[in-house]
């Protein structure tokens, strides 16, 4: 309910920060400018899949602070992360339970387009594949 909370003020950003303790209540966009725009960005990432690195770099920050930020986020929005990370478990079985069902389809459909031209195949081989011809084979020996 916080982060609802955070959407219904009319500034999500700001709000969060006041919401993770880092303004004060009075907090305004323009008083706390700075600040306001690495929580904003901070929500942005999240939302993204950003990590701490990248963060880091669009907000011109030590990658502590963008840390700090993304801690202050799971600690702030508790509930959004275990939704998240659930949703994430559940995407990662779903994509692996899909590409098996696809690597399996495409292994049974190339099958018969494969299997008429075997016989085509051996027939094509050179003399000293194709069985009972060449020098391995006992009739091909010199003297017999």
């Amino acid at each position: 309910m916080r982060m609802l909370a955070a959407y219904q003020s009319g500034d999500p950003y700001l709000e969060f920060a006041k919401q993770a303790g880092a303004m004060p209540q009075d907090a305004t966009k323009e008083s706390h400018k700075a600040e306001r725009d690495q929580f904003k960005a901070c929500v942005l990432a999240v939302q993204y899949g950003m990590g701490a690195e990248a963060l880091a770099r669009h907000i011109g920050q030590p990658a502590c602070r963008a840390r700090e930020l993304l801690r202050l986020h799971q600690q702030t929005y508790r509930v959004f992360w275990r939704w998240s990370d659930g949703a994430v478990v559940v995407r990662e079985v779903v994509d692996r339970v899909r590409l098996d069902r696809i690597h399996r389809k495409r292994s049974q459909s190339s099958f018969p387009a494969q299997f008429p031209h075997a016989g085509k195949r051996r027939r094509n081989a050179a003399p000293s594949l194709r069985p009972g011809c060449g020098a391995r084979d006992p009739r091909m020996r010199s003297g017999a």
